[in-house]
């Protein structure tokens, strides 16, 4: 029942889902005439329509990734006027993290809220189910605060 949820929020009829009927026929009927199978074996897998990928390792493969990251650090370094341009805006952002830090270290956590163990209630709370008929089938629901959203869960018995 689970699988029928994405298709329902996006606009498909969850009946329309379950109805398998119709496939199940559908594909009877093309498997009666013959060849049904043996033709999507050749549409889809022997006439060349697939993909090969081979993937081969490189040994120096790190080594060529320390040197292309070091090529475009220093590249965006150059970018900003060089390495002493680079150090001089980040020095001062640094000074004023530890400027704010130092602080945050001496403020009051007195006013922040906490909760502790005893705060939690041992047992959930439950809610009422209720039960009734909907054109004569049987229905059960619980009322919940889900911001107005309303999750649904069928069971179809035979």
């Amino acid at each position: 029942m689970q699988s029928l949820t994405s298709g329902w929020f996006n606009g498909v009829d969850p009946f329309e889902a379950l109805s398998v009927e119709g496939t199940v026929s559908k594909f009877k009927e093309l498997y009666a005439k013959g060849g049904y199978l043996e033709g999507l074996l050749e549409k889809y897998f022997l006439n060349k329509n697939t993909l090969t990928f081979t993937m081969a390792p490189d040994r120096d493969y790190s080594k060529a990734l320390t040197a292309e990251e070091a090529t475009r650090l220093s590249r965006e370094i150059e970018k900003y006027g060089g390495e002493a341009a680079a150090r001089g805006p980040l020095t001062k952002q640094e000074a004023e993290l530890a400027e704010i830090q130092e602080q945050a270290k001496k403020q009051d956590v007195g006013c922040l809220p906490t909760l502790k163990v005893e705060d939690i209630p041992r047992n959930m709370e439950k809610k009422e189910l209720k039960t009734g008929q909907i054109e004569g089938v049987p229905v059960q629901w619980r009322i919940a605060p889900t911001n107005g959203l309303t999750y649904f869960r069928g069971k179809f018995l035979s």
